[in-house]
């Protein structure tokens, strides 16, 4: 993907601004306080818009279903929420297909074509429920204790997998049975970008790929903050930087966090950042890391094949978003998204986009911001968003491949990863 330009956009409603859009299918949906509303983006049209009367704290979408989750308004009398209701939508128009309460607690959702799989946690108990998106009606579950506050759960085509703080149960997707158990050292969360083969677990500076037949663990990335402060100030000061002195307030880091953002047919792509959740002198502001780390890692056995770092441009990590797409990786901040090449982290191409969220189709990066700075779409007002399709121009948008399917040879080492040398194939379709 040598360039991106923004194709197509739309106001999907007035005086609405959103706070989450998820992609199902070719189809993006989009949650504001108190409306739905669904973008074709092969057509670049609104397929519906509605108001619903309750605030959805998230939704999930696939090419079968769309799902949100809420709070009820009813309250116990010490003003715990005493359930939630799960609505399943129409994805044709919109209308509410059925809707089911269920206890109040600690939940996730995760939706794979047609079935909704469920993760509740109240008190010391954990239930998963496998439904069926369409009917409501539940194929499977799964109840056992637990107290763990972390709680994720994610499905590829045959298992799904439940996190519960330091363990990690796979059950068969169509009847429930409890395939494995796998215990780990520490709290772990399954990384959502990746729900098909490898399952990958992160853990606050570790990455592990997980075998999904038996649950142990192939190989594992980490990266310790010394050594990754060591990279920025140099080994023979690191005990001054990070010793308290007098003075007033700077940002250390005390954590390297490490992210993984995406995933091709050979390489796994994984983010690192300094966390700050402490002050150190104003006089040091200068030696804090404002950079981002990006590991591209073989996804057969962890080894590093790129490493490179990219500035930040935004005050916080949480401002911003990685992701792959079009053979790039992209880059989503307060004020543009960009485009680098996943072998050396050199920016391709940047759209300047005043933004707040991002989501990815088969065909092209749909972002959803505030008109009112944007270089390219149509003005609009500061109090409604407006929904923008970037498409690639020109060059190789195929998926970087960095083997040859057919002798194996090392594509890194060749300027063009969409043809082999060696046996003269071209790999741009592989």
């Amino acid at each position: 993907m040598s360039s991106a330009s923004i194709d197509w956009s739309i106001c999907p409603a007035t005086d609405t601004l959103y706070e989450e859009i998820v992609a199902g299918g070719t189809t993006v949906y989009l949650r504001g306080k108190n409306c739905l509303t669904a973008v074709d983006t092969e057509e670049r049209a609104l397929n519906w818009h509605r108001s619903v009367d309750r605030m959805f704290e998230f939704i999930v979408a696939s090419e079968c279903g769309l799902v949100g989750i809420s709070k009820n308004k009813e309250q116990n009398p010490t003003g715990i929420q005493k359930s939630c209701r799960l609505v399943s939508f129409d994805i044709k128009d919109g209308n509410p297909r059925w809707k089911r309460d269920v206890t109040a607690g600690r939940y996730d959702l995760c939706l794979q074509e047609d079935d909704l799989f469920l993760a509740l946690a109240q008190g010391d108990e954990v239930e998963i429920r496998a439904l069926d998106v369409s009917t409501g009606g539940v194929s499977w579950n799964w109840s056992f204790g637990s107290v763990s506050l972390n709680l994720s759960v994610a499905s590829d085509l045959t298992t799904t997998y439940v996190c519960l703080g330091s363990t990690i149960h796979a059950f068969d997707r169509q009847n429930g049975t409890h395939e494995w158990q796998s215990d780990f050292e520490s709290t772990s969360t399954l990384s959502r970008s990746l729900r098909v083969n490898p399952l990958t677990v992160s853990r606050g500076n570790i990455i592990e790929v997980i075998n999904t037949a038996s649950g142990s663990t192939i190989w594992s990335f980490s990266r310790q903050i010394e050594s990754m402060l060591a990279e920025h100030v140099g080994p023979d000061h690191i005990d001054d930087q990070i010793t308290p002195g007098p003075g007033g307030a700077c940002e250390a880091p005390d954590e390297f966090v490490l992210r993984v953002v995406g995933r091709d047919t050979e390489s796994i792509y994984i983010t690192g950042h300094f966390r700050t959740s402490y002050t150190r002198r104003a006089d040091m502001e200068w030696w804090t890391p404002k950079t981002d780390h990006v590991f591209v890692l073989n996804q057969h056995d962890g080894t590093i094949e790129h490493h490179y770092r990219i500035p930040a441009v935004a005050e916080h990590s949480e401002d911003i978003e990685y992701s792959t797409c079009f053979g790039a990786l992209l880059r989503r901040d307060t004020s543009g998204i960009s485009g680098y090449d996943p072998r050396t982290g050199n920016e391709s191409w940047r759209v300047s986009l005043n933004n707040r969220m991002i989501a990815i189709t088969d065909e092209l990066v749909v972002t959803v911001g505030s008109g009112s700075s944007c270089d390219e779409a149509p003005e609009s007002s500061g109090n409604r968003d407006i929904v923008v399709g970037l498409t690639p121009s020109g060059g190789d948008t195929q998926i970087y491949v960095s083997r040859c399917s057919n002798c194996n040879a090392d594509l890194n080492e060749y300027d063009d990863p969409t043809f082999c040398p060696e046996c003269g194939i071209d790999t741009s379709g592989l």
